[in-house]
């Protein structure tokens, strides 16, 4: 499934909710954009995965 693809014909669709601004960046609207699908429950909003590295005395092995 392309999400991304998913996610473009979503905001065709969508009425948007205000003017957006000519100085308002790219970034700013698409922030905005998932901001108002996660409020309306389209999508669900998820904590960034954080990774952790294991040091090598942190790892036992079995001999």
């Amino acid at each position: 499934m392309n999400y991304v693809k998913e996610y473009e014909e979503l905001m065709r669709k969508n009425i948007p909710d205000g003017v957006s601004m000519p100085e308002e960046s790219v970034m700013q609207r698409a922030d905005r954009r998932y901001k108002r699908l996660v409020e309306r429950g389209i999508i669900r909003r998820e904590e960034p995965f954080i990774a952790t590295s294991t040091t090598v005395s942190d790892v036992t092995f079995n001999r």
